[in-house]
């Protein structure tokens, strides 16, 4: 039995430069391990380390790791994810669930501030997170930007993860207002 991000990994050091898209430029080192990152219904995470003559892919449950707050407001995003589960991984920010969280902690912050357009189409929806969705135009830009964010990076309808070439890369969910 494979994991589907381990399989997933096997084929990027076959990829060439036009099947990959750049998500943070950067000096590419060569034989630096490689991350393979795919928000879907959870987190999926695999990484690649060179082995002397070709990358090894390595499955991991990095989706699971504890969500680390870089400033107040995730603090702030942090304490409400723990209230309602009792422990806050990284997946519970950046996944189809995480957005539909991020979205109940920004609108906790200020229930005033929903567009009601927005607030009637998340009521009558029968998944808060679907893979596609034409949002109200008046919607807060703070959630246009991470449904943006998260879907640009995930693999939702065409299963094509993103991937960091990266010497070493950190997980970041900001909260703008």
């Amino acid at each position: 039995m494979l994991n589907d991000l381990h399989a997933i990994a096997h084929a990027v050091p076959h990829l060439t430069t036009e099947e990959m898209v750049t998500i943070k430029l950067g000096r590419p080192q060569e034989h630096a391990p490689l991350a393979v990152l795919a928000p879907g219904n959870g987190l999926g995470e695999a990484f690649l380390i060179w082995g002397g003559t070709d990358y090894i892919a390595c499955s991991s449950e990095g989706g699971h790791a504890d969500f680390g707050p870089t400033n107040p407001t995730q603090v702030g995003l942090l304490a409400f994810l723990v209230a309602r589960y009792r422990h806050a991984a990284y997946e519970r920010v950046c996944s189809g669930s995480g957005l539909a969280d991020v979205y109940d902690y920004v609108h906790s912050l200020d229930p005033a501030a929903e567009n009601p357009a927005f607030a009637a189409a998340l009521f009558a929806a029968k998944d808060r997170a679907p893979s596609s969705w034409t949002l109200p135009r008046a919607t807060p830009p703070t959630i246009r930007w991470r449904r943006r964010r998260c879907a640009s990076s995930s693999m939702s309808e065409t299963r094509r993860p993103a991937i960091s070439r990266s010497r070493c890369w950190r997980r970041e969910a900001s909260i703008s207002r």
